[in-house]
This record gives C-alpha cells, structure tokens and sequence, in this order.
C-alpha cells in the first residue's frame, strides 16, 4: 500500500509598524491546502478587490504572490509573506 506525502511549508508572515515599534512575526506551516484554508479570509479580500488574485491557488509560489498582492491591499503594504522552508 503506497501512502502519499504531502509537502509542508513554513510561511513567515512579517507585520511592519509605524515608527519605532518593533515588527511583528509568526510562522505558520502546513500543505498547501492547509496554507490555503489558513489564509482564505486574506485571499477573498483580495479577491474582491482584484478579480486576477486565486482564491484558490494551485503552487505555493502562487500562493506567496496571491498573499502578497491580497496584503498589500488589506493592510496597506504592512505585511510582507516569506517561504522559510519546504520539508
């Protein structure tokens, strides 16, 4: 019996402050569709406000780009997304 593995990731979510005041980190991790689910409420904002962004998206290089663009129009350009590893 052949068991499948998923890929995991680990996601760097980077939140900026005005000033002085220090950044905000956290690590999320998971498969890609774990990601996906996690950060669902960012994709469909963005989505409403640019129809070309995934709500949905297939790699996880279109998911850093969709997360991305959804951020930068959610919070202004303050959160930054980063791929710190895939095991």
């Amino acid at each position: 019996m052949a068991t499948t593995s998923k890929k995991q990731y680990t996601l760097v979510v980077t939140r900026h402050f005005f000033y002085n005041r220090p950044s905000d980190e956290r690590e999320v991790s998971g498969t890609l569709e774990e990601l996906t689910k996690y950060f669902s409420y960012t994709l469909e904002v963005g989505n409403s406000w640019d129809h070309k962004i995934p709500t949905n998206p297939r790699t996880i290089k279109s998911l850093l780009s969709a997360l991305e663009k959804s951020y930068e129009i959610k919070n202004n350009g303050m959160t930054s997304v980063k791929l710190k590893e895939a095991a």
